[in-house]
């Protein structure tokens, strides 16, 4: 009878998800074709896939969705409104936003999702996980899970869908794959309108590239490419070239003026190439260049790209990075002939310098770096600004007296490695400043000095005034303090050794400090919104002090890293019962179970604790009893803890946990035998531990029988970027 009764209540499921199916079919009926067609494209991306606005608006140009009007309008902004209609109509859900409030997101709901195939029909294709889909002559557009997936995918579209316009592959491989070797019979898909081929391992783009003709969008991300064939000058059609992360890539063809209709050109993170090609700025449809890379090389200048080639490129917009930017007297003649105050479509401008060697040239340098500035002011529109390896002891008067007029709209400001900076500008006075990063400012020694720049210095003479005078200056000057910064969100210091007390920022939220003067503690009372804190680098600390953590009462994420000299946790944790999250690494002299006096450490308070990562405690032989009070832990992750001899039996206790990492620990040998009582336990992930990876081996590991009910997964290690995992620590992600 049971079964009977599910049996029918999983029809009426079915009859119900079928009628709300026809009411949705009707919503779709109802749109105007060009939305239709821009909604059935959507289906190449699966359920729960979390859908790149500004990809799909690309894509949806690519085919010719988008309708230009007779009103001038930019196909980006029309799609945009697409894409607003279909939010607006409940197509679309789940939308994010980025720091600077772009919305770059969305997802579709499984029913609407539904919808979606339904109208496609054989002209989109998905090939799922085991590529078990199939195409057939209509088939125009095709998705894959990798490009690990192209070489099963490929030949069935050979044979059948010959009119393919869209290949797609949705995610980063899981393994190294071996290079691509389908890139020839690709060209034989001379229709082709969107190829993506990020991620494929791809060191030479053949040739034969430049057959595809009525190519719109090329995507060849993430590929050790050195060099691009002079062919792909004749994609007289293509509209977006990405190549970020193509970090061997030393130049782009010669002829890359000849791309006429390019609107969208990125260089993210191509940090080989020394010049951009001579004649850039006659891409005048370009709304996307990422990367401009300056060449310094005086003697072939007049084959490389100069500055003022931006100039002529009005519709730039989104983020640029100029690097490399010199030094020199006739670099600072070129530099005040930019017109960067014309790009009112720029949200985000780096200013990066380049790194000066010797000690005339860095005198040239500091003489030189203010002038310089005066030629880089952007549009009053720039929402983040970023001064990298500047050697200037001043900012110019546009940043300095003027900020609050040049660039009223700034979300973010970033200062790194400009170590003569003296003073920095009156931040708090941007009323929309919600993140600021500051590293490796060798000389400032106070965030927020430009309020007693207002109100007048401590310093000023008080002879001839009144105590009543004095004192309503005094009450003037706090409030002026507490209606400084009154957005900030974030805070990131890095190596900013004079820095020694932080301003009042009633709104913070996130806050880091690495390798500062540990003599840094105002600013930490009552930070009653903080819910992320990240300390390290600190050199000397030896334990956190109390009065860092009082008061926290909204953190929900901690990071302790990089403190060589760290003994011992703070007692001052027992307090953080909203903590959720908790990583500590690389901690040399840490000890994890006792406090600075040696007695056993007792965090019963951190029962909110969902996350705990410990890697590289070197000290650390067993788990630290304090865990048995993470009476809601999901998540534990161990690494690099090469003196972990033995799990304890009592983290059978811990009931909530549901995945059990275990990276590194080469002294493991043996699971416990309670870890079968973790009835909520799903997964183990075990890497770099190989006596215990074979204690653990299906059927024949000796432990095999204690987790035989669970996902176990032994992963290849990863080769991690070390200089990535630190500017992640430092806030610089």
């Amino acid at each position: 009878m049971y079964i009977k009764d599910q049996q029918l209540s999983k029809i009426d499921i079915m009859r119900q998800d079928d009628a709300i199916l026809r009411i949705l079919r009707l919503s779709y009926d109802h749109l105007p074709s060009h939305l239709k067609q821009c909604f059935a494209y959507c289906s190449l991306f699966p359920k729960n896939h979390r859908i790149n606005k500004n990809l799909l608006i690309r894509l949806w140009m690519a085919q010719g969705f988008i309708q230009s009007t007779d009103t001038g309008r930019h196909l980006e902004d029309i799609g945009e409104d697409y894409f607003q209609d279909l939010v607006s109509g409940n197509f679309f859900q789940d939308l994010q936003e980025d720091d600077l409030g772009n919305v770059y997101s969305c997802k579709m709901h499984d029913l609407m999702h539904d919808v979606a195939r339904l109208v496609a029909g054989d002209e989109c294709v998905s090939f799922g996980e085991n590529a078990e889909s199939t195409s057939s002559a209509r088939t125009l557009h095709v998705s894959c899970e990798s490009v690990e997936d192209l070489p099963k995918v490929l030949p069935i579209c050979l044979n059948q869908a010959k009119k393919l316009r869209t290949v797609i592959p949705l995610y980063r491989p899981s393994t190294s794959i071996a290079p691509m070797v389908c890139l020839k019979d690709i060209a034989r898909l001379e229709g082709m309108r969107v190829l993506k081929l990020n991620y494929a391992n791809i060191s030479m783009v053949p040739s034969s590239i430049g057959n595809l003709k009525h190519l719109r969008e090329l995507d060849l991300s993430f590929n050790p490419i050195d060099t691009l064939p002079s062919s792909i000058i004749k994609l007289q059609n293509l509209q977006t070239l990405i190549l970020s992360k193509c970090q061997e890539l030393k130049e782009l063809p010669r002829d890359i003026r000849k791309l006429v209709k390019l609107r969208h050109l990125d260089l993210s993170r191509c940090t080989s190439l020394s010049y951009l090609p001579s004649g850039l700025g006659e891409l005048t449809s370009l709304h996307t260049l990422s990367y401009f890379v300056v060449s310094n090389d005086h003697s072939t200048r007049k084959y490389h790209a100069q500055l003022n080639e931006l100039n002529s490129l009005d519709n730039l917009r989104g983020y640029l990075r100029i690097s490399n930017l010199g030094y020199k007297k006739e670099d600072v003649l070129e530099y005040k002939g930019l017109s960067l105050t014309k790009k009112g479509g720029l949200q985000s401008l780096v200013l990066e310098w380049e790194r000066v060697g010797t000690l005339d040239s860095a005198e040239e340098a500091f003489n030189n770096h203010e002038a310089m500035l005066d030629g880089l002011q952007p549009h009053p529109n720039l929402r983040w600004l970023c001064l990298m390896h500047n050697m200037s002891a001043r900012l110019p008067q546009w940043i300095m007296d003027d900020m609050i007029s040049s660039v009223p709209n700034l979300v973010e400001i970033s200062f790194w490695d400009c170590r003569n900076l003296q003073h920095l500008p009156p931040l708090g006075l941007l009323p929309h400043l919600k993140s600021l990063k500051l590293a490796l400012l060798f000389m400032v020694d106070c965030i927020d000095n430009n309020n007693s720049n207002v109100l007048g210095n401590d310093d000023v003479s008080t002879r001839g005034t009144t105590p009543d005078t004095i004192v309503r200056q005094e009450e003037d000057h706090q409030t002026m303090l507490q209606k400084s910064f009154p957005r900030l969100s974030q805070l990131s210091i890095v190596n900013c050794p004079k820095l020694t007390s932080l301003p009042i920022l009633p709104q913070l939220e996130r806050l880091t400090l690495y390798d500062v003067n540990e003599g840094i503690r105002h600013g930490f009372v009552e930070k009653l919104s903080l819910n992320r804190l990240t300390i390290g680098g600190m050199k000397t600390l030896e334990i956190v002090p109390n009065e860092w953590l009082h008061g926290l009462v909204s953190l929900s994420r901690m990071t302790i890293a990089r403190c060589p000299k760290l003994t011992c946790l703070s007692h001052g944790m027992q307090n953080l019962n909203k903590l959720r999250q908790l990583i500590i690494r690389e901690c040399d002299q840490l000890d994890l179970s006792v406090d600075e006096n040696g007695n056993a450490l007792q965090f019963q308070a951190l029962t909110s604790l969902r996350y705990l990562t410990i890697y590289g405690i070197p000290k650390l032989i067993s788990l630290p009893e304090w865990l048995l009070h993470l009476t809601n832990l999901e998540v534990l992750h161990l690494s690099n803890l090469s003196n972990l001899v033995a799990l304890p039996g009592w983290i059978g206790d811990l009931l909530s946990l549901r995945t059990l990492e275990i990276v590194q620990c080469g002294s493991l040998t043996a699971l416990p035998e309670e870890i079968s009582k973790l009835k909520s336990l799903e997964c183990v992930r075990i890497a770099g531990c190989p006596r215990l990876e074979e204690a653990c081996l299906k059927d024949t590991g000796t432990d095999w029988p204690k987790i035989a009910h669970l996902q176990i997964h032994f992963k290849e290690l990863a080769h991690l970027d070390e200089t990535d995992i630190s500017i992640k620590i430092m806030g610089w992600e």
